[in-house]
């Protein structure tokens, strides 16, 4: 006597390889007519871990940003450094509740040659003795070095280049260099990726789905989309079946 178990047995065998069957057909058919916006759609699955990780090398690298030696007091604009014609370079400024007091900060090549980095000269003036063709009494102008304004110019100079060295082995041995140098890697990943994006032409809905999120990842970001704004309008005008 068949039973309904017995029955069911043997059902399950035809049924298990018809559903084989019907999958291998199926792979079989993706596999011959592939999505038209495969590339597209793929960018954006690459995309996703791409910038998970750039962001999470991010955080690292601002997780790490504490790395700077404090700036040595020569720094900081002192009281008598504007009598000493020095003043005017102390431009650097404290940010983000640091010590907000005017500071000397580096100079390029170009300032140095005006800056605190020059050799410092003024002007005395002493009357002229007769003795150097002068009349008694003439009042000679000479441009002499100004010692005191070198002096602290010097100073202003050697713990600039102190604090640098400094600043720059930190940013080794913190291990910020190497989050910041993983960080900029990843995103130009993440860079070249979203160009891909915006150069693709789709030829589909969810391709076209696929630079409109990318577009509004852009702008939540704040950057500017005004040129992926007018492809997607292309885009859109090409699925329609208008003139791109």
């Amino acid at each position: 006597m068949t039973t309904r178990r017995t029955l069911l047995a043997g059902l399950a065998v035809p049924a298990a390889v018809a559903i084989h069957q019907i999958r291998a057909s199926g792979a079989t058919h993706r596999a011959a007519n592939p999505h038209p916006d495969a590339a597209l759609l793929d960018l954006e699955r690459r995309w996703l871990p791409a910038n998970a990780a750039y962001e999470a090398a991010c955080e690292v690298e601002v997780a790490l940003d504490d790395y700077c030696p404090p700036l040595p007091e020569a720094l900081f604009l002192r009281q008598g450094d504007h009598n000493l014609g020095l003043g005017k370079y102390a431009t650097g400024r404290g940010e983000d509740g640091d010590d907000d007091r005017p500071r000397y900060c580096h100079e390029g090549g170009k300032t140095e040659l005006r800056g605190w980095r020059r050799r410092h000269w003024k002007w005395e003036q002493s009357p002229g003795t007769g003795d150097d063709g002068t009349p008694d009494g003439t009042m000679i102008e000479r441009r002499v070095p100004w010692l005191e304004a070198q002096d602290r110019a010097d100073e202003i100079a050697a713990a600039w280049d102190r604090w640098t060295a400094e600043e720059k082995a930190a940013r080794e041995t913190s291990g910020y260099a190497a989050a910041a140098r993983e960080a900029r890697r990843l995103g130009k990943v993440v860079g070249e990726i979203e160009r891909e994006i915006e150069d693709a032409t789709p030829s589909t809905l969810e391709g076209l789905a696929v630079k409109a999120r990318h577009i509004q990842r852009a702008t939540e970001r704040g950057d500017e989309v005004t040129d992926a704004a007018a492809l997607i309008v292309r885009d859109i005008l090409v699925l329609a079946g208008g003139v791109a």
